[in-house]
């Protein structure tokens, strides 16, 4: 008796159990249902609005269409295509002018540009001072090595006259003699200064990447600028010397 009232129990926890999974199981078929739909519902608006615009170009082309045909039948339409001929030809003939003229001065400008630069080394070269030099790039190098906290501080300038040599002493005194302290950032520029003031090399620039005049002498050094379209420059001394078109 005992075992009947338990099947009787087991088969009624399985019918509850059935029941809740019907309700469950048919609550996500309507969710996904719906999400199905709506998802088919936005497909559908993004077509439409794809459509719509297709034919609203499709519609400004043929409109176009229709204007160019009217407009290319007028004549005030055939006098302005005479004009517009017109001011093609005097473009083009100022072009060919200008490119002429081009021509002109690219032949007057003939230049010997290894003999300028072996006139220079003969003419300008000054006594360098190599030391006095060294110096100042050592110096530099120094200070570039400091933090920005101690380049922003202040420092007697005697504290700074007393480590370098009397070369460097007047160079100082010349800018910060009239002051007790100085920046030691500012420093830096008047130092940055004198080494193009005192390099010894002569910088010759080129317009064309495959010229090298370095084999002139061990003093040259040839850098390349896209901006010279012919002859060189050279800098030396802090100087330039212009023997180019740009």
């Amino acid at each position: 008796m005992n075992d009947f009232y338990l099947i009787l129990l087991i088969i009624g926890i399985l019918l509850v159990l059935t029941v809740v999974l019907y309700f469950i199981l048919n609550g996500l078929i309507k969710q996904i249902n719906d999400t199905a739909k709506s998802s088919f519902v936005l497909k559908m608006q993004e077509y439409e609005d794809i459509i719509n615009e297709r034919e609203e170009k499709l519609k400004e082309l043929e409109n176009n269409k229709e204007e160019n045909e009217s407009f290319d039948e007028s004549d005030d339409t055939k006098s302005s295509d005479q004009k517009v001929i017109i001011e093609t030809k005097e473009v083009e003939y100022k072009v060919e002018d200008l490119l002429k003229k081009a021509k002109e001065i690219d032949d007057k400008f003939e230049i010997d540009e290894q003999k300028i630069i072996e006139n220079f080394l003969n003419n300008k070269i000054e006594q360098e001072n190599k030391e006095l030099y060294i110096e100042l790039v050592n110096m530099y190098r120094s200070l570039s090595n400091m933090n920005d906290n101690k380049l922003l501080k202040k420092v007697l300038i005697n504290d700074v006259l007393n480590q370098v040599s009397d070369k460097m002493k007047d160079i100082i005194l010349k800018y910060f003699g009239h002051k007790k302290y100085i920046l030691l950032v500012k420093l830096m520029d008047i130092l940055e200064f004198e080494i193009k003031k005192n390099d010894p090399i002569v910088y010759i620039m080129v317009g064309k990447k495959n010229i090298n005049y370095n084999y002139l002498s061990k003093r040259i050094r040839t850098l390349y600028n896209s901006r010279i379209y012919k002859g060189i420059k050279i800098i030396y001394h802090n100087k330039i010397y212009d023997y180019s078109l740009e």
